[in-house]
């Protein structure tokens, strides 16, 4: 396995003595094999770009230990090994799981195979998508307690059933987003009488949610906000966010003063010319 190393971020695969894993658990199975995890005290090798070595910078690392006897060990990883290379690996390639290594128990000797971990740190249950580390109801609950709402039931209603609909790959988490959050606002005015809505730039402060094995923010993201003057029209806006696939839609805010809806938008290139204004 060490010869097919061909990229730093490759894994070294290696033999891992069974003193090194602590806090072992039976966790499930996994095609009819017991699966447990455990902490590897010293963790794998990584490579140092910085120092140009190998090192164990993650220790107690949480994996998951799959068992073997000799024989299914020896059909699985080398008999059968063309059909298994698209389920385990040393390097990232889709959706197939990371091996770390091999070791041995010394009571029932049977063989074992180190994989990273598939079952959620915080729920136990198995990820919904392994290689992402992504588990759905784990998301679930993340919304519901970390997104606010606007007090309107149809906007609110409409929010939920999109997040809904997020996963690992989405671009992006409708929400509503407080108009607190908004800041340095420039209003857009275009010389060309053609345009319908006015627009305006503005700093989103925490900026939209995205997913890298677990839920973030990217702070200070310059956004488009769209308004809508006549915002008791309420169907229009439901039907700009539901239908218009070509825009990038952050969310929903509200002018507390106005009143007026506002949609989030990706900030884009538009054609025509602009004068930017600052309002405030």
């Amino acid at each position: 396995m060490q010869l097919e190393i061909n990229e730093l971020d490759d894994l070294i695969f290696e033999w891992i003595p069974f003193d090194q894993f602590n806090n072992i658990k039976e966790i499930g199975e996994e095609s009819f094999d017991k699966v447990y995890s455990a902490i590897w005290k010293d963790g794998p090798l990584d490579y140092d770009k910085y120092k140009n070595e190998y090192t164990r910078n993650q220790p107690n690392k949480k994996v998951a230990l799959k068992l073997y006897n000799l024989k299914n060990i020896i059909d699985e990883f080398f008999i059968d090994q063309p059909d298994q290379g698209k389920k385990y690996s040393i390097t990232y390639i889709g959706e197939v799981l990371r091996m770390y290594g091999i070791s041995q128990c010394p009571n029932t000797m049977d063989y074992i195979i180190v994989f990273q971990e598939i079952y959620c740190k915080k729920c136990g249950k198995k990820y919904t998508n392994i290689i992402k580390e992504w588990c759905e109801s784990c998301q679930i609950v993340y919304f519901k307690e970390n997104l606010v709402g606007s007090g309107n039931e149809k906007i609110d209603n409409l929010i939920q059933v999109m997040q809904s609909g997020v996963n690992y790959e989405s671009a992006w988490v409708l929400e509503w987003i407080p108009y607190d959050q908004l800041s340095d606002i420039h209003k857009i005015n275009k010389i060309s009488d053609d345009d319908i809505d006015t627009l305006y730039f503005a700093k989103w402060n925490d900026g939209p949610l995205y997913y890298k094995k677990k839920w973030a923010r990217k702070s200070n993201k310059v956004v488009t906000l769209k308004y809508f003057y006549n915002s008791q029209n309420i169907i229009k806006l439901l039907n700009e966010i539901k239908f218009d696939k070509c825009l990038n839609i952050y969310g929903v805010s509200q002018n507390p003063d106005m009143g007026d809806y506002i949609i989030v938008d990706l900030m884009q290139i538009m054609n025509g010319a602009y004068r930017v204004k600052r309002i405030i």
